[in-house]
């Protein structure tokens, strides 16, 4: 039951209402190995030796707000471009009270 939970929390991402229900996005991978490790030319989609690189699906794409934020145009979220430099715990990030991990909330 936890898992099928989880994996709904997870498709809820993707699944955004008018963001193209149900698209994951492109890995951005476009190289293609051999056996031993050295790069070779991508072979075909739909063929037996096709690799991530061989696809693009839905390829990445962001929208700059101008405001320190840009939304990825294939699952629809908002992310913030950098960081403040601070160091949060999993406590202090959700707001979650823990007397071990963030004492002082």
């Amino acid at each position: 039951m936890k898992r099928t939970a989880m994996a709904l929390v997870w498709f809820g991402l993707v699944l955004l209402p008018g963001k193209g229900e149900g698209r994951l996005p492109d890995s951005g991978q476009t190289t293609c190995y051999d056996h031993a490790g050295a790069i070779i030319s991508c072979p075909p989609p739909e063929t037996p030796m096709a690799q991530d690189g061989s696809y693009t699906i839905h390829p990445m794409k962001f929208t700059d707000h101008g405001d320190g934020t840009v939304t990825d145009q294939v699952t629809g979220l908002m992310w913030q471009k950098e960081d403040d430099g601070d160091k949060y715990n999993w406590f202090e990030v959700t707001g979650t009270a823990d007397p071990i991990h963030n004492p002082a909330a």
